[in-house]
């Protein structure tokens, strides 16, 4: 007998994916200053280990850099947000 297991999409959101999101926002900052975790912390209110795990996962992505202690955002972040600019200006 088959169950009808229907859940509402917010079931799936995946929690690690938004922390992460969060400190992608975090470093956003004011103008993309590099920052540090602490900084990152402060404005996002995540653990220090969520912050941690966040950081060492954007960075093996290529999405982030460290820097004598700071973050800020890596290389491959300003070559996805230049290509979206190019495909909507055409």
């Amino acid at each position: 007998m088959a169950r009808n297991t229907k859940r509402d999409a917010a079931s799936y959101v995946n929690q690690n994916f938004c922390r992460i999101w969060q400190v992608m926002e975090a470093l956003e900052g004011t103008a993309f200053e590099p920052v540090t975790r602490a900084r990152i912390r402060q404005r996002t209110n995540l653990s220090p280990d969520a912050v941690k795990r966040a950081v060492i996962t954007l960075k093996e992505l290529g999405l982030a850099v460290e820097t004598d202690g700071k973050i800020s955002v890596g290389p491959r972040i300003a070559k996805f947000a230049q290509r979206l600019a190019d495909s909507r200006a055409a």
